[in-house]
């Protein structure tokens, strides 16, 4: 049974109580203002604003060239999607068409699958707890406690149900009872490391802001709390550590002489991958933008819960993610399609996910300067590597950096903290487009080779 007709109802009940929750408890206008204050950015609006736009040429590329997939691998759709209109949510893959990586091999066909590969390693749930308590331990940071191996949820079903990866701190006297759930799927490796390492990246914050009182040991902002899991994993996945994980032959270290890049140090692998990359984030940053401008736009009566619900919420998808509904067919009962995003459905705000996709990669590059120069505050250390091959494993100096942010928990201002890990004090996309930058450059060329419209009509 769809999970939204049911929830339509009970929902815009809960926007009136909690509008008038925070009316009345915190003198807001509404919930939205009361979600956006928690991460002390006065213009936050702006600002996701502006990151999207920063961010929105380089998707728009992407969003391009996988069209131009999806007409050739389903003829039967062809006709329907125009080269440059939207692109039927349904044949995108996933729940809500923001991950795009079964496209990958069709775009650059290569002869390694990382996805097979971290099948055929059937690591256990504990190998991928192990593995990714051993990347963080790597830097110098805390290992795992006891309490956390005897009480976390590994490798099977939280009460008899399907499980989400949850980290948690206990508060417990002795700062040491930390545990998590991870229920990894057979398929879906990859994900499941993702997911793992993501998760331990929560504990190990917990961990090393436990020194802090109480009210400051959740870490400077929630941003930063799902941020540092995914910087971590971006160290996780470097062609050098897959290769120490034994998912990857060496040989594919090795420059290569490609037809499609005059850059001597890559080889396809390397394009491959940050293709792969690329499908699995980018379009997840549109989705995090518009659901959360979705919720703040009912919250404050800009749009109308009742009729518009639905149709706002595909009018946002169709304008910034480029994606249509899979059917016109009109429904029996009035739908609502939002409430199959669990962080909807569970009542959690999303910008903290947006924001984190920009952080994450500030934050690796400026773990990256730091395991090089042993600082982040020169802007003439050039890292003399393209930056998804920044190897953090083993990192001492980058570990140092790390704990001396992490420590600081919530007792500080997140530019603070920003500044002491990136040497800025802004949130940007640089980073992030510095990491995909040879992969843009191929986009372009494969763009005007294929004549592709990039963009799309509504």
């Amino acid at each position: 049974m769809a999970v939204g007709p049911p929830m339509r109802q009970p929902y815009g009940r809960l926007i009136e109580l909690m509008n008038s929750g925070c009316m009345r408890g915190a003198n807001h206008r509404d919930v939205g203002e009361c979600w956006r204050e928690e991460l002390e950015i006065p213009e936050l609006r702006l600002l996701v604003d502006r990151l999207w736009h920063e961010v929105k040429p380089f998707y728009q590329k992407l969003h391009a060239v996988v069209r131009h997939f999806v007409r050739e691998k389903h003829p039967q759709e062809a006709s329907s999607i125009d080269s440059d209109g939207l692109i039927p949510a349904h044949l995108l893959g996933g729940m809500w068409s923001h991950s795009w990586t079964g496209y990958a091999h069709d775009i650059i066909p290569h002869s390694v699958d990382i996805d097979r590969a971290f099948g055929e390693a059937n690591w256990t749930s504990l190998d991928l707890v192990r593995r990714a308590e051993d990347l963080y331990a790597s830097l110098g940071l805390s290992r795992m406690t006891d309490e956390f191996w005897k009480h976390s949820v590994i490798g099977k079903e939280a009460n008899g149900g399907k499980c989400h990866g949850t980290a948690a701190n206990m508060f417990a006297d002795g700062a040491s009872d930390f545990r998590m759930i991870v229920c990894p799927r057979s398929e879906a490796p990859a994900q499941d490391f993702y997911v793992t390492v993501h998760e331990m990246g929560h504990i190990v914050y917990y961990m090393e802001a436990s020194k802090q009182p109480t009210i400051f040991s959740d870490g400077t902002t929630a941003a930063f709390q799902e941020a540092l899991g995914d910087a971590m994993h971006l160290g996780a996945v470097t062609p050098q550590h897959l290769v120490r994980l034994g998912l990857l032959d060496s040989k594919h270290m090795a420059p290569e002489k490609m037809a499609f890049s005059a850059n001597s140090t890559l080889n396809s692998f390397d394009y491959a991958f940050l293709l792969r990359m690329a499908l699995g984030k980018i379009p997840t940053i549109p989705f995090e933008y518009l659901m959360d401008q979705y919720r703040w736009d009912i919250f404050d009566g800009s749009v109308e819960y009742g009729q518009d619900a639905n149709s706002y919420f595909w009018f946002l998808l169709e304008r910034q993610q480029g994606i249509r509904p899979p059917s016109s067919v009109r429904a029996r009962v009035p739908l609502f399609d939002a409430a199959s995003v669990y962080h909807l459905s569970d009542n959690t705000p999303f910008v903290r996910y947006f924001l984190a996709s920009f952080l994450s990669y500030q934050i690796y590059e400026g773990l990256c300067r730091s395991a090089l120069y042993g600082t982040v505050n020169n802007p003439a250390n050039e890292i003399p590597m393209p930056l998804h091959r920044c190897d953090l494993y083993g990192s001492k100096k980058a570990g140092k950096l790390l704990r001396k942010s992490l420590t600081l928990g919530g007792s500080v201002h997140w530019t603070e903290v920003l500044e002491e890990l990136t040497g800025d004090v802004e949130i940007s996309a640089k980073s992030l487009l510095k990491y995909y930058q040879p992969l843009s450059e191929f986009l372009d060329r494969f763009i005007e080779s294929r004549r592709l419209v990039v963009g799309w009509e509504r």
